[in-house]
């Protein structure tokens, strides 16, 4: 990221880890950042910390993200960033030992919530002819490096690749799609 100067991103899982960290860094760069989370203490404590816009929310709960979305574009005319981060890792364990419940949490969070926020955001940045981009985080398990005991997982971040490929395509030239693919990461994702 270059001089962010006048620019406007919108991060969810924004409270820590990545999320926080690309904030910082957009802020850094004389950009505007507005900060998603699912805790209400720790987005507002991180949005507080870093001077970022802080929002509660969902990212599995599509019509929270539309009515966000809404209040961003009616409060800051819009946004120029997109970084679909938020994700969760356990949950999973070996697949013949997984829960339905769990399957639902961790696709719900890591690619409902990704596509969500991708396509709720890129939409407005269509209707009005808006240039950007959209980051979506996936992992190094997107590439195919496996993460045994914990199938959901990867296959969520294979999922991400894809929705993100599609939408790479599906979008004008002026709106650009990255997938971000971490390896191992100090973020707490994985718990303590």
């Amino acid at each position: 990221m270059s001089d962010l100067t006048g620019k406007t991103a919108f991060i969810t899982g924004g409270a820590s880890g990545i999320g926080k960290s690309i904030a910082k860094l957009v802020i850094a760069r004389g950009g505007t950042a507005i900060i998603a989370d699912i805790n209400p203490d720790s987005v507002s404590a991180a949005g507080n910390e870093i001077g970022a816009e802080a929002h509660v929310l969902d990212v599995a709960d599509v019509a929270a993200t539309n009515a966000l979305a809404d209040k961003i574009w009616q409060e800051q005319s819009g946004v120029d960033l997109v970084f679909a981060n938020a994700g969760v890792s356990a949950g999973g364990g070996p697949l013949l030992k997984a829960t339905e419940q769990q399957f639902d949490h961790l696709y719900g969070v890591n690619v409902k919530g990704a596509w969500a926020t991708s396509a709720v955001f890129a939409r407005k940045m269509v209707e009005e002819g808006r240039s950007g981009h959209i980051c979506i985080t996936g992992s190094e398990n997107s590439l195919g490096y496996l993460f045994n005991g914990n199938g959901f997982y990867n296959g969520s971040k294979h999922a991400i690749l894809g929705v993100a490929d599609v939408l790479r395509h599906e979008l004008p030239d002026n709106i650009t799609v990255s997938v971000l693919c971490p390896g191992l990461t100090a973020t707490g994702l994985a718990g303590p």
